[in-house]
């Protein structure tokens, strides 16, 4: 993968890339920094660049991963087939965005904070039926919607469905 920022001027610039642990130095030709990483599996990964020593994201990529604590980029690389946290072609369930109040953990904006609730397809016709119930928590510096909107893990479940590699559990 390579990667190019345009920042005349800068003295240092490096690329912080997910899985690796040392930052990759990047080379300047008239203003162009420039760096290309060994070949990634496939995979998400986020990245950000230090210019001299402060973190930027990618200006030329929108796909960003929301963190209180860090800037990142993502970048995906595809492999030879769907994925098990892409989109396929089977039948989809539904993410579902809610927030809530709370006077017991402190330091929520306004008070407020939120979760998602995956439900599988065909959920609504039976919405009376009882389900299994999976929690996910997201890390300390990431957000609720990390589940699904980095790690796809409504796609993943939605994949498992479609495959009999996990069943709805219509109780």
């Amino acid at each position: 993968m390579t990667f190019r920022l345009e920042r005349p001027g800068a003295h240092e610039v490096l690329v912080t890339l997910a899985g690796l642990e040392i930052p990759l130095k990047m080379t300047q030709a008239q203003g162009v920094w420039e760096v290309t990483s060994a070949p990634l599996a496939s995979g998400t990964y986020w990245y950000s660049y230090l210019v001299d020593g402060k973190a930027e994201l990618d200006p030329l990529n929108a796909d960003v991963m929301p963190s209180y604590a860090y800037l990142n980029s993502v970048v995906r690389i595809p492999g030879l087939g769907t994925e098990h946290w892409e989109r396929a072609n089977v039948p989809h369930g539904e993410v579902h965005h809610h927030f809530y109040e709370s006077r017991i953990a402190k330091g929520l904006p306004e008070g407020r904070s939120e979760y998602f609730v995956y439900t599988p397809p065909g959920y609504e016709a039976r919405a009376s039926t009882s389900y299994p119930t999976l929690y996910l928590l997201h890390g300390l510096s990431q957000g609720a919607a990390d589940w699904t909107v980095m790690g796809g893990a409504n796609f993943v479940l939605d994949n498992l469905i479609a495959q009999g590699k996990a069943k709805q559990c219509w109780l």
